[in-house]
């Protein structure tokens, strides 16, 4: 678990119960209440890059869970938006520091 605050735990497909960490959190335009997520469990593919799962944050009670997403189109959407964050975010960093 590299972030006890961004992890949580599920059981994957085998019934093992595995701590996913949370690698970014992509705003969600169509419900603000429920975000996209980026997480891994930091297993491999072949290519040696991590495997990554997308899914949603869906609030329960006073709990929250993440619905997976296997939509690829959705996904697609998801990876872009998640540039988005990142390329607003540097550039934001960027004019303060030049301020």
């Amino acid at each position: 678990m590299k972030y006890e605050n961004m992890s949580f735990k599920a059981k994957d497909e085998d019934g093992n119960l595995v701590t996913y960490d949370i690698l970014s959190v992509v705003p969600n335009e169509e419900d603000e209440e429920s975000p996209y997520v980026i997480f891994t469990d930091y297993m491999l593919e072949d290519d040696d890059d991590f495997i990554m799962q997308y899914g949603k944050i869906i609030k329960q009670g006073d709990d929250f869970a993440v619905q997976p997403i296997f939509d690829k189109t959705l996904i697609d959407r998801i990876k872009v938006e998640s540039q988005d964050v990142v390329t607003s975010y540097v550039n934001n960093q960027v004019q303060s520091n030049m301020e």
